[in-house]
């Protein structure tokens, strides 16, 4: 059989192959943009519990803050409020040598209404009691940081600590909300109470003051990220700009006398976070009551 040497392809060929290669690229970046979404069709996908966050993961197209540190989808649930808006919400754990460290819920709005509207909460009230409090916008759109002690229950044990939320609510249903929670034990606070988390509290404390001026400067840049990452552009880099968890609250071995909380095989069915119409945003239904 005899072979014969094509030659240089032709200009038009030439065109044609380029525009066959940039079409298949642009097939492989859509694959991979699309292909950590954790609500394709904005639907929760199928997950085992317990496994890892992917590093390029979305909700809702938006980016996820991940600050450094390795997440496990605890669970994925999607809902739908009376104006037919998706809303997506995954909740995360990152555990520290298998102690109860650091829990994540992200809520974020996926799809537009039947109308133009928005969402609204009060989240930034300044009668509840908080360690900070950063109230940018509130009314038609919300822009708010909120720190405030909580205490929760992992495996039947009580668990003090900070509970970071950051919400953005904008025009067309936009919503992004971020709740971070933090086991104070695990950070050099242990079996701390409510009262000295407010903002008396840490004022009685050198200790906790310099925590919390240091934790803000970390809270007011991922209440930017937020705010990043809300937009309709939908930024890949949205986080880009906050630094790591660890630069604030860097994971200790839980000090002697303070029991270590640790994970089970199981998820952890204290946690029910659910969507609150009325309030229109997640609820912790063993913290608050939807009303």
């Amino acid at each position: 059989m005899n072979f014969k040497r094509s030659g240089r392809p032709t200009s038009i060929h030439m065109k044609k192959l380029l525009a066959a290669f940039s079409m298949a690229a642009l097939c492989v970046s859509a694959f991979a943009a699309g292909a950590d979404e954790l609500f394709p069709n904005n639907k929760f996908r199928a997950y085992q519990t317990y496994e890892a966050l992917g590093p390029a993961a979305t909700i809702g197209g938006r980016a996820i803050y991940k600050g450094g540190r390795n997440w496990q989808i605890a669970d994925l649930a999607d809902f739908v409020n009376n104006m037919n808006v998706m809303i997506g919400r995954v909740i995360l754990v990152s555990p520290h040598n298998g102690e109860y460290f650091l829990e994540m819920a992200i809520t974020s709005s996926m799809s537009s209404g039947s109308e133009d509207g928005y969402f609204s909460a009060n989240v930034c009230n300044p009668a509840i009691p908080h360690a900070l409090r950063v109230n940018k916008v509130s009314g038609h759109n919300d822009n708010c940081l909120i720190v405030s002690h909580q205490t929760r229950s992992i495996y039947n044990q009580p668990v003090p600590g900070l509970q970071v939320i950051v919400r953005n609510s904008k025009s067309n249903w936009r919503l992004y909300e971020v709740r971070l929670f933090i086991n104070l034990a695990l950070v050099g606070f242990p079996n701390s109470t409510p009262e000295e988390w407010n903002s008396g509290g840490v004022e009685k404390d050198p200790a906790r003051r310099q925590f919390v001026d240091n934790m803000e400067k970390w809270a007011r840049a991922l209440q930017s990220g937020v705010d990043s990452a809300i937009d309709y552009s939908k930024p890949a880099q949205a986080f880009g700009a906050v630094p790591d968890i660890e630069t604030v609250f860097k994971p200790l071995t839980a000090p002697v006398g303070v029991a270590a909380v640790r994970y089970g095989k199981t998820p952890n069915t204290s946690i029910d976070y659910v969507y609150c119409p009325a309030l229109e945003r997640m609820i912790d239904s063993a913290q608050e009551t939807c009303r």
